[in-house]
């Protein structure tokens, strides 16, 4: 900081900031939390050092939706830390607040916000500055979500995982195959994307499990990877259309899928328990919605 007549430079306030944001899948309204603490104070002019602790420190929340409309205030603490002293802030101060978008039916907003800081005294040089923007966040209203309402992360690819899902052994052996076989969705590798159009979803399951014509066993459904719900699914035409595979243990009697067949595009189909197959396409639904995956949204999958 330096004098704000003369220009000569009294030292230097170091700070330290923690933030945390919370956001809810079933509500529009998210937690934020900020942290400050002084950690040392130097003065590099002599008898600057009371100058240095006497300056007024403030932080202010600034929360915009559709990037020009104020968030809404949701309780909490106030959106504010300070104006306090340099030296009462050696004890560190925490504030929590909650802030949120009003969302339109059936459609979705983004929100951002960021920490104003300021720094004041009647000898030194005001400073001003953002402490860091959020990711943008995005808050919808029952957009093919259960009909509920929450808020997420648009740059965050979120992990469908179902390795702690040992009653899906079928279903689990199905997509590992798969997966290894090339096609898309395993973590660290290429994304699957959500696709919320019946018809869409209609034409994905009859290019995949609708040209299984062969007998079924008893108990046993067709599954398909990928899913039915995304945009790499067997649709006619579609952007990753391709031959059909299946694998050993399958049991797939069908001349229009090759056995252990590879590549990046195309698809899978497999006889699994019943049970598990309608277990796991409620838990995928669950997962949209807890993870507010909308139509076009990116999602990895995870078997092992």
């Amino acid at each position: 900081m330096a004098n704000r007549q003369t220009g000569v430079y009294f030292g230097t306030i170091y700070i330290e900031e923690q933030r945390s944001v919370k956001l809810a899948w079933n509500n529009t309204a998210w937690d934020e939390a900020l942290s400050v603490r002084v950690q040392n104070i130097i003065a590099t002019a002599p008898g600057s050092q009371p100058l240095l602790e006497s300056v007024q420190l403030k932080w202010e929340l600034s929360c915009q939706y559709g990037f020009i409309i104020p968030c809404y205030n949701n309780g909490g603490a106030a959106s504010t830390i300070g104006p306090q002293s340099a030296l009462a802030l050696r004890a560190g101060f925490t504030t929590t607040t909650r802030k949120g978008a009003v969302t339109p039916g059936g459609g979705s907003v983004n929100a951002q916000s960021a920490w104003r800081f300021t720094s004041t005294s009647a000898q030194a040089s005001t400073a001003t500055g953002t402490t860091g923007y959020t990711p943008i966040i995005r808050c919808d209203a029952g957009v093919g979500l259960r009909n509920s309402q929450g808020c997420a992360y648009t740059h965050v690819a979120p992990e469908l995982d179902y390795t702690e899902r040992t009653d899906l052994g079928d279903f689990l052996n199905h997509v590992r195959a798969a997966q290894d076989s090339g096609l898309p969705g395993a973590y660290g590798g290429s994304t699957l994307e959500r696709v919320t159009p019946t018809t869409t979803i209609r034409q994905n399951r009859a290019g995949s499990c609708g040209g299984v014509t062969g007998p079924r066993g008893s108990g046993k459904t067709c599954d398909e990877y990928p899913f039915a719900s995304t945009n790499q699914g067997a649709r006619v035409n579609g952007p990753f259309a391709g031959s059909g595979r299946t694998f050993a243990n399958c049991g797939i009697q069908t001349n229009n899928v090759t056995l252990n067949g590879s590549g990046s595009t195309g698809y899978s189909v497999c006889l699994i328990d019943r049970g598990q197959n309608s277990r796991a396409g409620a838990y995928l639904g669950w997962f949209y919605a807890k993870n507010r995956v909308m139509d076009g949204d990116s999602f990895h999958v995870t078997v092992r």
